[in-house]
């Protein structure tokens, strides 16, 4: 049996004058050890030795409310099955992969420069700014000559999930110089 993870209780304690009012707060959150030694060293009240005998009661006050928390915590997430939330084992997935058309070398030119958009994708806990994308090769940008290419986007979120393989985003497309259209033109046309 898994119990919930315990974290401790947060807390101010505050220093009052003759009148119970308070005068000045010592300190917030930190340990029961902490803020006893921060009232301890604060001099609160004139009488010393009263003041450590109130920090104390102070402390193991604190001591069982803590416990009994902790306990009723523990028991409710055992009961409830309710524990520390699952580990997120669920890659992101796309949404969409970019259309790259088939790109033409200009005339007297011998790339074709190719811009590809990024594709989207989601995460059941991460924003899209918490997970990778990774473009391989990375051909965006870049002046390519005639030919055939593909790019895979693979993308991972914070917990190393990745989607990769079977739901990788792959983009293919081609160059083609301007005289391979002009061979096609010419026995269409009979130019």
């Amino acid at each position: 049996m898994a119990s919930m993870a315990q974290r401790p209780l947060a807390f101010c304690m505050f220093a009052t004058n003759e009148d119970t009012v308070i005068a000045d707060k010592l300190r917030c959150g930190g340990s029961v050890h902490e803020l006893s030694r921060a009232v301890q060293t604060a001099n609160v009240t004139r009488n010393r030795a009263s003041a450590l005998a109130t920090v104390q009661t102070i402390t193991g006050a604190i001591q069982l409310v803590e416990l009994a928390v902790n306990t009723i915590g523990n028991l409710f997430g055992i009961f409830t099955g309710q524990d520390e939330p699952p580990p997120d084992d669920t890659p992101p997935r796309f949404l969409s992969c970019p259309h790259v058309p088939k790109l033409t070398i200009g005339h007297g030119e011998t790339t074709a420069r190719v811009n590809i958009r990024r594709p989207t994708y989601t995460d059941d806990r991460d924003e899209p700014g918490n997970c990778q994308l990774t473009e391989s090769p990375s051909l965006n940008g870049m002046y390519l000559s005639a030919g055939s290419y593909e790019v895979t986007y693979t993308v991972s979120d914070s917990s190393g999930n990745a989607c990769d393989g079977t739901c990788a985003c792959k983009v293919s497309f081609e160059v083609v110089g301007m005289c391979v259209i002009f061979i096609i033109l010419q026995q269409i046309y009979n130019i």
